[in-house]
């Protein structure tokens, strides 16, 4: 979720201006919780994470990315201007996932070492 916040605030927030409750929803979903996700992770327990949990936190953009085109397909909606095949080629897609994919691993990989430096501090 942590991404989620990151992801819409530096290339998505831009682009749309949501009015009325999509507004109230947006900054719930895009800014709050990732928030309150930043410190509840913080108030656990930590160290109980392991490399191949990061490994797996890679695939919930694919797996997302993967319904989002097959929906688009259905109903000519693409969530995200980086997998939209209407502006962009197929190649620009799998190399934008691509490049999702790897800041999503080390991303992961940065929370999981810094678990693992709280876990050993407590």
């Amino acid at each position: 979720i942590l991404f989620v916040g990151a992801v819409y605030n530096l290339l998505l927030a831009s682009r749309w201006d949501p009015q009325g409750w999509q507004k109230v929803a947006d900054v719930i979903v895009h800014d709050v919780m990732p928030i309150a996700f930043a410190l509840f992770w913080l108030l656990r327990p930590h160290a109980s994470l392991t490399w191949r949990d990061a490994a797996f936190a890679a695939l919930w953009p694919l797996a997302y990315a993967v319904y989002g085109l097959t929906r688009g397909l259905f109903d000519h909606f693409y969530p995200y201007f980086f997998m939209d095949p209407t502006a962009l080629s197929y190649d620009q897609i799998a190399f934008n996932l691509v490049g999702l994919v790897v800041a999503f691993l080390i991303g992961a990989m940065l929370l999981l070492g810094i678990s693992r430096l709280l876990g050993s501090k407590r």
